[in-house]
């Protein structure tokens, strides 16, 4: 049976120019995921992570910090407070054990790039940074982690703006983006219409949600078939494609999945086998290791 653990991004920069930027705390969110993967004992024979900023910031960070490495960034704690001793413990102390669980650091497919999709600017929310490398490479990580454009999320400002009714607003050139134009609250009520308006659609072309649903279903797919029996992935992507991985499995509508990208947490962890019997999905959205670390390590964007 292989196993496949799906991690959403530390928490981004939301309302500033460039959303796709871990903040300090997705920084200490993303080492909490490290070091609960080691704590758990597992294996990572694979790991893979959108080409977004935000991702692959969350995949050296917590990679980082599964392998026992001290955390790359991030305060003592959100508000500029102290770490109580639940977090920093989990960002680089010592644990049960030296180094990552035994047999972790395969040089993920050799080095050898990812597929080569690129998502056009309808589906890509934030800045590819793959930079012409083949892989990742994360300190203290033995390993690489691979690019795949097909777990990147899709544009949510382009999203609401052709899917969402918001009223008369000015030209394009002469507005802010909803990320950066309205609160964090309002912003949500808009995505959950226009994501509901998007998934219910039927079209195939390139921006349907069609599209983007098969395009992670098919990167899935690829990783189920590269593990084969016993190996283990971790996937360091974002809520949509998340969502649309456990929707499917779980043949979801239209409004599962949107009720599931509404309370996607920051570092939350979603588990897939796959066996004999097919690919399943065990947890959805596991968080505990956040909670652990205190309530202010808790956010959705």
């Amino acid at each position: 049976m292989s196993v496949i653990y799906l991690v959403r991004h530390g928490q981004a920069s939301f309302g500033s120019a460039d959303y796709d930027v871990l903040s300090e705390l997705g920084y200490r969110q993303a080492a909490l995921v490290g070091a609960e993967l080691r704590a758990r004992g597992v294996r990572v024979d694979l790991a893979v992570s959108g080409t977004l900023r935000r991702q692959r910031e969350t995949a050296r960070a917590a990679l980082a910090a599964y392998a026992g490495a001290a955390p790359a960034a991030g305060p003592a704690a959100p508000g500029g407070r102290a770490a109580r001793p639940a977090a920093s413990a989990a960002l680089g102390s010592p644990v049960a054990g030296a180094g990552a669980p035994a047999g972790t650091g395969l040089a993920v497919a050799n080095g050898a790039a990812g597929p080569d999709v690129t998502a056009g600017p309808d589906v890509t929310d934030g800045q590819d940074v793959t930079d012409g490398q083949d892989g990742l490479g994360v300190a203290g990580w033995a390993g690489e982690v691979e690019p795949d454009a097909r777990w990147n999320e899709y544009d949510q400002d382009w999203l609401i703006d052709r899917h969402a009714d918001i009223g008369d607003v000015p030209a394009a050139a002469e507005r802010l983006p909803p990320s950066r134009g309205m609160s964090s609250r309002a912003f949500q009520g808009l995505l959950d219409v226009a994501l509901s308006e998007w998934v219910s659609r039927t079209d195939t072309g390139p921006g349907s949600f069609v599209a983007f649903s098969d395009g992670v279903g098919d990167a899935l797919d690829g990783l189920v078939r590269r593990l084969g029996s016993g190996g283990t992935a971790v996937v360091f992507s974002s809520a949509g494609p998340i969502g649309a991985v456990c929707a499917r499995l779980l043949g979801l509508g239209a409004d599962g999945l949107v009720s599931l990208n509404r309370v996607m947490i920051n570092g939350g962890i979603s588990k897939i086998v796959s066996g004999r019997s097919g690919t399943s999905l065990i947890s959805v959205n596991e968080h505990s290791h956040i909670d652990a670390a205190g309530r202010e390590f808790l956010s959705y964007r």
